[in-house]
């Protein structure tokens, strides 16, 4: 699914991404803290410069506090130097129960990235 091309048809689902996706390595992790919830730190399936799709285990207690348009910060960390880290703004585009295989027992909660806050 990396090399998704915009508009390229996958079966039966078409891509319907501006913007090519690069896959991230283990080592990239989203943390996301909500008020009265415990933070939760994510991986990152995917990313790109406005986007990412973050990894949740389907019987998280996160996903009861996430709705598709929601707007929130959220940290982005990377043991890789030449990635972006730090604070973002994001807004939630779509929350998808993973396929069988891979993402079994997963959601896909794809975000969009609405401005970058802080750095590292």
């Amino acid at each position: 699914m990396d090399d998704l091309q915009p508009g390229k048809h996958t079966g039966n689902i078409r891509e319907r991404r501006l913007v090519e996706r690069t896959s991230t390595s283990s080592t990239y992790t989203a943390e996301i803290k909500l008020s009265a919830v415990p933070i939760h730190q994510l991986k990152l399936r995917d990313s790109s410069l406005h986007g990412a799709c973050l990894v949740v285990k389907k019987d998280s207690s996160i996903l009861n506090h996430l709705e598709v348009d929601q707007a929130l910060n959220i940290r982005f960390h990377s043991s890789d130097r030449s990635s972006p880290a730090g604070i973002f703004k994001i807004e939630i585009r779509h929350i998808t129960e993973g396929r069988p295989g891979r993402f079994d027992g997963h959601y896909l909660v794809g975000v969009q990235i609405i401005e970058r806050l802080t750095g590292n």
